[in-house]
């Protein structure tokens, strides 16, 4: 266990000299996440990465956001929660594959959760997709091989913020978000579990709709299945809608894939990248 983990974990009430049992699980680019157990319990423990540890603001905001989630029963309950450290407890329950998005089922099950989602009370912080895509952008601008195409992307997300109204500033079709909806982060057990509310905000509702079709690159009957289990109807507006919303998230994702490539250097985003280059340069 490495001291900064070891100083971490003593800050949980009941920890401090309680025996525990660590085990790695995988992590993202901004924490690094944990099996813990005590007294025969498990729980996970997320720690921010040290060089993300100050970013307190946006790990407010997303606990106060996941507690309200876990209190409406869609979100492992939290235990404790500081700046830079989250303890929730451990779901017995495997993560969504992304096939059962094919399944009909599934599909109203997400339905319902996503309309729990956003039923939740807005947080105040309303997402703003040209202000996330400049600053991924600025990462890489001495990047000559990616400038093309993160300059398309720009063009991209402008253009849809205008078509779908998705000014911060003016909207008024906000409601609280996810923002990642992806099956990673959908556990299936008792009942569908969503985990990793790093990036909810206040956004347009479609997002959470386009985010799983476009990341796990599903046709067009998950994306109308989706979209009539959620609205009850698949009318051919909310159609354009979404598919406006699902290049936005493409080109978001870019971005935040070229983001990464360039704070990491990770190998596996050279191929995705490669992959969303096509799928946008096709549109």
């Amino acid at each position: 266990m490495s001291d900064r983990l070891s100083e971490a974990l003593r800050r949980v009430p009941g920890w401090s000299r309680a025996e525990k049992r660590i085990e790695s699980m995988p992590g993202g680019l901004s924490n690094q996440s944990y099996r813990v157990t005590v007294a025969n319990e498990p729980y996970v423990v997320r720690l921010a990465n040290a060089k993300n540890a100050g970013t307190e603001t946006d790990r407010v905001r997303e606990i106060e956001i996941h507690q309200t989630a876990a209190e409406a029963g869609i979100a492992p309950e939290v235990l404790f929660a500081d700046a830079e450290l989250l303890v929730t407890r451990f779901v017995e329950a495997p993560p969504t594959s992304p096939a059962a998005f094919n399944d009909s089922r599934f599909l109203d099950t997400l339905a319902d959760l996503l309309r729990r989602v956003h039923a939740l009370p807005v947080c105040g912080e309303r997402y703003d997709a040209r202000r996330a895509a400049g600053h991924y952008e600025a990462s890489i601008r001495g990047d000559s091989a990616l400038q093309s195409m993160a300059g398309r992307c720009l063009t991209i997300i402008e253009r849809a913020v205008i078509e779908l109204k998705l000014d911060p500033a003016t909207s008024d079709g906000f409601c609280c978000c996810h923002n990642d909806i992806v099956a990673a982060n959908l556990l299936r057990g008792d009942r569908l579990w969503l985990i990793d509310w790093e990036y909810a905000a206040d956004n347009d509702p479609f997002f959470d709709l386009a985010g799983p079709l476009a990341y796990h690159e599903l046709g067009r009957e998950a994306q109308l299945g989706l979209l009539s289990a959620y609205l009850g109807t698949a009318a051919p507006e909310s159609r354009e809608r979404l598919a406006i919303m699902m290049q936005l998230f493409d080109a978001l994702y870019w971005l935040w894939l070229a983001w990464r490539r360039s704070m990491t250097q990770a190998p596996e985003t050279t191929s995705e990248l490669e992959r969303l280059t096509k799928r946008l340069s096709s549109d």
